[in-house]
This record gives C-alpha cells, structure tokens and sequence, in this order.
C-alpha cells in the first residue's frame, strides 16, 4: 500500500502520503492511519501488537497517551519529549482515527485539541467516557474559552508551557494508575470491575475482581492459597477451596482469549496461582 511505512528499530507505524515519509522517520511519533481500508486497519493492529508487546516489562508499561487534534511545532517537541521518557504518544487528527487507535490499544489519558474543528470531540468525548469511563481526558482550549459542557476531566490553555502540559498529563496518568491495574494487556478498571485485554472488555463480580486485583499485584508470582484466601474472602479457612477454585474458574472463562490454553492465570498445583504477564516481554 502506497505511503505506508514501517520503521522496525523504533517500532513504531504510519499511514501517510508519501511527501510526510521524511518527517515520520525523523519523529518517530506514532499517528493513528488517516485511511480506512481494511488492510490498513489490520496492518495497524499487527504492527501495534508487536510493539505493545516490546513494552510490558512486569508490573509497568509505557504509559500512552493519545492526542487529538492538529499538531505543530511547539506540541511536536512535546511529544518527542515523552517518547524520551519512554512514553507513547499517538496523534490522530479526527475522530474517526482516533476511535481507531483506541480500539488497537486503549490509552492511559486523552488529550483533545478544542481549538481545531472537525475533531469531533463531542462525541469522540462521550463515546470514551461510555466505554471507558476511567481513561482521563483533557481539552486543550484557547484562553478566552469557557471550559466546553462535554464530558472531561481537566480543561488547558493551548498556549500554555510544556512544563504546565507536562505536569497536567503528568497529574491525570498519576490519578489514572489509582484507578486503573495494568498488568501487560490487562486492566482493571476499580471503580466499575470492568476489565479489558484478549477477550475485550467484560464485567467482573466483586469477589472475581477483588480476586483478579490482588493476583496484578504480584504479577509473575506464586500466590499460595491461603494468601488468597485471606486477602480476598478475609479468612485464614484453607480446608476447602472449592470457593476459590469457583472464582478462578469463572474468571478464567472472562478473561482467557484462547481458552483452556492459558495466558493470564497459571496453577501451581497443590500450592497456588500465577498471574503472567502477556504478551511476554520482548527479547532483547
């Protein structure tokens, strides 16, 4: 497909016209595709994939931050400030992109560009705040604007210094890891016992959440069962663990993409639980 690009050191991907070639080797940033065929689409899927999977390293991942809108300049040195970090900027310039680079990995924070139409951010707002309720979102304004009636959690001055945008996205992803349990492709929303990974989004019961949470909490480790069983129903009764073995079950059957070959929660027969991280760190 003409325009699209593949850079395999920074992993990174882009769909774009052939004269911004230069410019997306120099960046490195990655942009959501601006086409929509299907073969785009896929090949983006694919390619983020891979790259996800070089990031998760235990318990933390590069953080992603998606930003809407017409990038320039100033916000351009941002971003490849981030990426410095070891952050994971995405830049799509509407909303039809945009809900397309969410659905290939969903990010830690949102940042939407008020000051550009045609973004769609009314609803690209509502639609992020109804499937995903915990991802912050923050609306870069001019400075004579009233903050917009849209669903959002902090509103800042388009013109403002990169350390002011710093120490608010800063702020947003701090609050956002409160919230949210991320272990490789898993998240836990703890608010609502929604979790997302391989088999998308689904509801947890409380005891399957309260479950799921404490295994994240020691990603990689062997958990006994009285451990458990004291973190989870509060007591130290490990005579009969039908209970657990009940839950486990269940949330296996939640969250397993390839069904009874697991990824996520290993038995450690006669001993415990394992939650792995997936997919695994890449070699390096």
């Amino acid at each position: 497909m003409k325009g699209l690009l593949r850079d395999q050191k920074s992993l990174r991907f882009r769909v774009s016209p052939p004269e911004t070639c230069e410019k997306s080797r120099r960046t490195g940033v990655l942009e959501a595709p601006s086409c929509r065929t299907r073969q785009a689409v896929v090949y983006c899927k694919q390619r983020s994939r891979r790259m996800l999977s070089s990031c998760y390293w235990g318990e933390r991942m590069a953080s992603r931050i998606l930003f809407v809108g017409k990038t320039d300049s100033r916000l351009q040195k941002a971003w490849a400030s981030f990426e410095a970090k070891g952050q994971m900027v995405t830049v799509a310039r509407s909303r039809q992109p945009a809900l397309e680079a969410i659905e290939v990995a969903s990010p830690d924070v949102v940042i939407v560009d008020m000051t550009v139409a045609r973004t769609g951010a009314e609803k690209l707002c509502r639609k992020l705040k109804k499937d995903s309720p915990d991802t912050p979102i923050l609306l870069l304004v001019d400075a004579d604007e009233i903050a917009p009636k849209l669903p959002h959690d902090k509103t800042l001055n388009r013109a403002a210094s990169y350390r002011r945008l710093n120490n608010a996205i800063s702020r947003l992803l701090k609050e956002n890891r409160e919230r949210v349990l991320r272990v490789g492709s898993l998240s836990l929303h703890l608010a609502t016992n929604a979790v997302s990974g391989g088999n998308g989004t689904v509801n947890l019961c409380p005891k399957e959440a309260s479950l799921l949470a404490t295994l994240m909490r020691h990603p990689s480790k062997v958990l006994k069962h009285a451990f458990l069983m004291e973190a989870v129903w509060e007591t130290d009764f490990v005579e009969d663990l039908g209970t657990m073995w009940t839950h486990v079950s269940s949330l296996r059957k939640k969250i397993e993409p390839f069904g009874r070959r697991r990824v996520y929660i290993h038995t450690i027969r006669g001993i415990g639980y394992r939650l792995d991280v997936w997919p695994p760190p890449a070699p390096e």
